[in-house]
């Protein structure tokens, strides 16, 4: 059985946010996906409509698997996200690790959330313009994680981390993102410029005293500069929303759900 050239189904069981790439009635629920026992999981998974970068464990009847393990006809896959890290240790690494603090590269249209990002203390590159190999080719050669809104990006070869974003929101967009990759230890405010992403450093008041608005300069004393563009920091009117989107991440991180026992 699973000879090349023999017809049959894989039985494609996601968990948790993997079923998110499913049709809503077909979430929860087993799929089939046709191969002719050549196909590996990570086209399989592409056939199920799940991008590769999404799985971090993959159960091949039973038994733990790499991306490039082959199916044979008859076979079942359970694939589990991220959110299993340590629940199944046997299972192998199915890519290099990520480097910590991850860095991003984000494809048009995601220029808020890498506005927020930058706030919460990641290097993240903003590419509204950006030929989508050659993102792949940026992330693949920085080691960075490529944030997207087309998952069929994130199946294009040479991708190795990448998430699809599924929010429309920003704000949801950051605690995505921070959930699925355990940022919230990492976060550390006023590392980076919200604007074009260059590092900032804390200046002496006296340094830009005479680029401050009066009210400013009376009421605040201590101010973080852009080394790139030059920009201004202060402590001023978006820190509460700054602190009210860190509260939200780590009340999403406490209740993320861990995906079910395996159908093995």
């Amino acid at each position: 059985m699973g000879a090349a050239g023999i017809t049959g189904v894989v039985t494609v069981r996601p968990y948790g946010s993997l079923r998110d790439f499913l049709p809503p009635g077909r979430r929860g629920l087993e799929i089939s996906v046709r191969t002719d026992g050549r196909a590996p999981v990570r086209h399989i998974a592409g056939a199920a409509g799940i991008p590769f970068p999404e799985i971090e464990a993959v159960l091949l009847d039973g038994e733990p698997a790499g991306l490039d393990a082959v199916p044979a006809p008859g076979s079942r896959l359970a694939l589990y996200p991220s959110s299993v890290h340590g629940l199944l240790p046997a299972c192998p690494a199915l890519r290099p690790p990520l480097g910590r603090p991850p860095s991003f590269i984000l494809e048009a249209g995601l220029g808020g959330l890498a506005r927020i990002l930058r706030l919460l203390g990641f290097h993240a590159d903003y590419r509204p313009d950006g030929d989508p190999a050659l993102l792949v080719e940026k992330a693949s050669s920085s080691g960075s994680v490529l944030l997207s809104r087309d998952r069929g990006l994130l199946m294009r070869r040479g991708v190795v981390h990448g998430r699809w974003v599924r929010s429309g929101d920003p704000r949801e967009q950051a605690i995505e993102v921070a959930v699925s990759l355990g940022l919230a230890p990492e976060i550390r405010l006023f590392r980076f410029c919200s604007k074009c992403g260059g590092e900032i450093d804390c200046v002496p008041k006296i340094e830009i005293d005479h680029l401050l608005e009066p009210l400013t300069r009376e009421h605040y004393d201590e101010f973080w500069r852009c080394r790139r563009c030059g920009r201004i920091y202060w402590a001023g009117s978006h820190l509460p929303a700054l602190k009210s989107l860190l509260e939200g991440i780590s009340a999403a991180c406490r209740t993320a759900l861990t995906p079910e026992p395996s159908m093995e």
